[in-house]
């Protein structure tokens, strides 16, 4: 045992490493075994991150943040170690799933560089809007997870663009109801301010019918009516952001409709571009992509619609 312990420990590192755990395909719960095994299977680890860990995070998750988010993790471990423990606490939340923190800041980086946080010269103020489905088939706690994530989305945008961000937020079910505008001045709220989490927090759902239509059209008037009042050299930089928060169960004329307005919106207010974010039972992802499709960023960076959604709190079990 002593021999072997000793010709184990003189393995040469990229032998090691390369042609004995990664040639096994060793996946993220096996690396997190063998970090506690020994010191040189932990240190092979750290210093070959994206050989190992990278290896195995590509074979598990795929999709069109990871790379943003294992980039704020700093490395592939991190990120792993992360997303590992939210898919745990799974059974916790009654089997729902969510991004994992890193997956969430990443999204709402892209978020705040679709407003012109990124952009370089004078800072404009761009407006979010966040569309929130408030229909029957978002059940109570899909509701919380909505509100719980436009006010800590809301938080974030305002830190990272202070005074140069405002937030509204419409409410749809049937109808459309606005919860929250930001006022009518140059200056967004405070980050420090408690009456938008407060009133956020409070809101009450619609319940009834999935309308995402008029609620397109509803926040097309309130963007065209905040462009308004700006100067045109203002409204030509201004940038503007529709989240739309929903399980995305409508059916094909409601869909198509839904895309014809955000078509119109995109030609209309060219600044404009859209989020989604899956909140629900059986979510149909496929639809919202359609959705939000048309309403590309001003920059180049992520037009393609998956690159602007993510799952916020789901399960692919139906409603009904």
């Amino acid at each position: 045992s002593r021999r072997l312990s000793t010709s184990f420990h003189d393995l040469p590192t990229e032998v090691l490493a390369m042609h004995i755990l990664r040639a096994n395909c060793i996946d993220c719960g096996d690396l997190c075994t063998l970090m506690s095994v020994c010191s040189r299977l932990r240190d092979v680890q750290m210093d070959h991150d994206e050989q190992l860990w990278g290896a195995a995070v590509s074979a598990r998750w795929q999709g069109a943040i990871i790379s943003d988010a294992v980039a704020l993790a700093g490395s592939y471990r991190s990120f792993a170690l992360q997303k590992r423990a939210s898919i745990e606490t799974r059974s916790e939340n009654g089997g729902w799933a969510t991004p994992c923190e890193y997956e969430l800041a990443a999204m709402l980086a892209r978020i705040t560089s679709c407003l012109g946080a990124d952009m370089k010269g004078p800072a404009s103020v761009g407006q979010v809007l966040f569309l929130l489905d408030g229909s029957g088939s978002v059940g109570d706690e899909e509701f919380a997870a909505s509100t719980t994530f436009i006010a800590r989305a809301a938080s974030a945008m305002r830190q990272k663009m202070p005074g140069c961000v405002k937030v509204s937020v419409l409410q749809f079910s049937n109808d459309v109801r606005t919860e929250w505008e930001d006022g009518e001045s140059s200056t967004a709220v405070p980050p420090e301010s408690t009456a938008f989490e407060s009133t956020i927090r409070s809101m009450v759902r619609m319940n009834g019918g999935t309308n995402i239509a008029a609620a397109l059209n509803s926040s097309g008037k309130l963007l065209k009516k905040a462009a308004s009042g700006c100067s045109s050299a203002t409204a030509a930089h201004q940038r503007q952001v529709v989240v739309l928060i929903t399980d995305g169960r409508i059916d094909g004329y409601q869909a198509r409709e839904a895309c014809g307005v955000v078509a119109r919106l995109a030609d209309e207010q060219p600044g404009t571009c859209m989020f989604a974010f899956g909140v629900g039972r059986g979510v149909d992802r496929a639809e919202l992509l359609r959705v939000i499709e048309p309403a590309v960023p001003a920059c180049a960076r992520h037009a393609a619609p998956a690159e602007r959604y993510l799952d916020l709190f789901v399960r692919d079990d139906a409603p009904w």
